[in-house]
């Protein structure tokens, strides 16, 4: 009995982890690309103003 939840327990861990760095790498993911077409949106601003 004890041995199942330890196992359930590891697997958890294991589950918690893969669901961190999927979040964690999709976050970085749309962070990059909305920096980068908010950097783009600056310089077409500032060339028109200029």
């Amino acid at each position: 009995m004890w041995d199942v939840l330890r196992e359930m327990k590891k697997r958890w861990w294991i589950k918690s982890f893969v669901l961190l760095f999927v979040f964690l790498s999709s976050s970085l993911a749309i962070a990059f690309i909305v920096k980068r077409d908010w950097d783009n949106l600056n310089e077409r601003q500032q060339a028109q103003t200029s």
